[in-house]
């Protein structure tokens, strides 16, 4: 009986010692906003996006920025350089502008006139300055940056509208009933 005993005692040992990873097979599917389906992304915060072109875009990369954004589960516009943005974002409710860094102070000086401001979200260029690259993440609370793959555009793009939505959320609750 004492031998049974210090076997079951040992044996219990051991196994709590041992660790058995139990995450399940499906686990790399259940990420947020990643889908089993072609390696798809669904947003987890649709929005609106106002994309302010630069001066000379590429239309292959406009098309496939498009294309990125509308598969996510986002509404897209593009807006030629030049246009004017405040008058843009006043027409229709856009929750995010995208534009490259040389054009943000033109963008958010355009804007100011606007009541309900969509959020800024710069790209910085991949060859810019660790100065340029700090000062645009001090100054906005989300930055896409070139060099980036389509999942950490997306994924950053979410941040900024779960950040937009935390933001604009306690002024839109209702009031509780007493």
């Amino acid at each position: 009986m004492r031998r049974f005993g210090i076997v079951a005692g040992a044996l219990t040992i051991v196994l709590t010692l041992v660790s058995v990873d139990l995450t399940a097979c499906g686990d790399k599917f259940v990420r947020a906003g990643r889908t089993a389906r072609f390696g798809g992304y669904a947003s987890i915060h649709p929005g609106s996006i106002l994309v302010y072109q630069p001066p000379s875009p590429n239309p292959a990369g406009v098309r496939d920025f498009e294309l990125m954004l509308t598969r996510a589960g986002h509404t897209v516009t593009f807006l030629p350089n030049g246009s004017d943005v405040a008058r843009a974002a006043g027409a229709a409710k856009y929750d995010l502008i995208v534009v490259t860094s040389p054009d943000v102070d033109k963008v958010v000086d355009q804007i100011r006139s606007i009541s309900a401001r969509p959020d800024i979200v710069p790209i910085s260029p991949e060859k810019a300055a660790k100065v340029v690259k700090a000062q645009l993440k001090k100054d906005f609370h989300c930055v896409l940056e070139e060099g980036m793959d389509r999942y950490e555009v997306l994924d950053e793009i979410d941040h900024a509208m779960a950040t937009r939505l935390k933001t604009r959320a306690p002024s839109a609750a209702p009031k509780p009933k007493k």
